[in-house]
């Protein structure tokens, strides 16, 4: 199985071009104006819920409490990082085994790598995890306190690992075709070479 495309290209494309002083200055404007517009719709909605008494301290004290912080945003916080901790370990490993099947000469693993990856990308993330919120709702050996868990861990594995299988697929085929045809040509397999120097390229900035 080889991992080198015979379409692979070095130069560059344009995608737009500095924006000139009229640009900038048009710019400016916009962004002065957008800035405006956001603090006149926050003065908006804060005078309207004054009007409405949803300003009022003792609405807001029981979001300070010892109780909040110890049943809500501490144990909030753990869960998110250890969310963010697994799933950027099963994004990467998700996303180099894609992101390698992507640039396959073999047909059959380079549509299934693409369909695979542009199918993750394109659904919401949040939807991901929803959906594998109730589908994994299912299964009653599942701990049902650790399904939002697995429904996060889930959802941001296959959506970044395919943000990653599409870099390192974009990445690979910027890099020179030579330095896959040299590690081929010194006798190492088709694997090898990506594995030590595309890999290696990519890794540097």
């Amino acid at each position: 199985m080889k991992f080198f495309n015979s379409d692979v290209t070095t130069s560059t494309t344009v995608l737009f071009d500095a924006p000139g002083p009229r640009a900038k200055a048009r710019t400016r404007v916009f962004n002065i104006a957008a800035i405006l517009v956001f603090i006149a719709f926050a003065v908006y909605v804060l005078s309207v819920m004054g009007a409405k008494g949803q300003l009022e301290a003792e609405k807001w004290t029981d979001l300070f409490t010892a109780k909040a912080w110890g049943s809500y945003y501490l144990p909030g916080l753990v869960s998110t990082l250890q969310a963010a901790g697994i799933s950027v370990i099963t994004s990467i490993a998700f996303g180099v085994i894609f992101g390698m099947a992507r640039l396959a000469q073999n047909r059959v693993l380079r549509w299934f790598g693409t369909i695979v990856v542009e199918f993750f990308r394109a659904v919401p993330v949040l939807m991901m995890m929803i959906f594998f919120w109730l589908f994994l709702s299912r299964f009653s050996w599942i701990n049902p306190s650790q399904l939002p868990f697995l429904a996060v861990v889930i959802g941001l594995t296959f959506y970044n690992g395919s943000v990653i299988a599409e870099l390192l697929r974009s990445g690979v085929k910027q890099l020179p075709r030579g330095q896959g045809e040299a590690g081929l040509a010194i006798g190492l397999t088709p694997v090898r070479p990506s594995a030590r120097f595309l890999c290696r390229r990519l890794s540097t900035p």
